[in-house]
């Protein structure tokens, strides 16, 4: 009984994240990939692919802490609020500080989150990401070279209620690669 109803639960996980598909071909100039395989039938990695706007997408990846059901609730709980903040505010430092502040809230069992968000203008190629504590990004320039992108790596998500984030930008060109991943 247990085995199907964590079978049911991993379903339902699958289910919240985004399938890339056709939606982001019409940016014929982003070629937009994404894909999970936890590590048990559920557990607290994520991301998320949304349109802000007509030339804004919205890209996120996260690590909860922990792993099995509490991580995979306090992921649906940080994924609901990220996508309800940055499609409310404005700036996304804002977005990402009400975030954090929620996420502390009546957080008794100590969870935590780590968090790349950025949101990346399809016409101009820039993008602007925060980062929570989580890895670094992998950029890869023009196909050829490769390097982690060293930006404020801001403090993780739900420990600290008065936590500022600054963002960080990238230009993107044809040609280049970014990786976003956890562990």
């Amino acid at each position: 009984h247990l085995q199907k109803e964590l079978a049911i639960a991993h379903d339902i996980q699958a289910s919240m994240l985004p399938t890339v598909g056709d939606k982001y071909r019409k940016f014929i100039q982003i070629d937009l990939e994404a894909s999970m395989t936890p590590a048990n039938e559920v557990g607290g990695d994520f991301y998320d692919v949304f349109l802000l706007d007509k030339e804004h997408i919205c890209l996120s990846i996260g690590d909860v802490s922990g792993k099995g059901i509490p991580a995979s609730l306090f992921m649906v709980k940080t994924l609901t609020l990220l996508r309800e903040e940055v499609i409310r505010q404005e700036d996304l430092s804002a977005a990402i500080a009400s975030t954090n502040f929620k996420l502390c809230q009546d957080n008794e069992s100590c969870m935590f989150a780590t968090v790349i968000i950025g949101i990346l203008n399809v016409k101009s190629g820039i993008f602007t990401y925060i980062n929570a504590g989580h890895n670094h990004p992998l950029f890869v320039e023009g196909g050829n070279n490769s390097k982690y992108l060293e930006s404020d790596k801001g403090i993780l998500l739900g420990i600290n209620e008065n936590a500022e984030y600054t963002p960080s930008q990238l230009q993107l060109k044809l040609d280049d690669v970014l990786v976003l991943y956890t562990d």
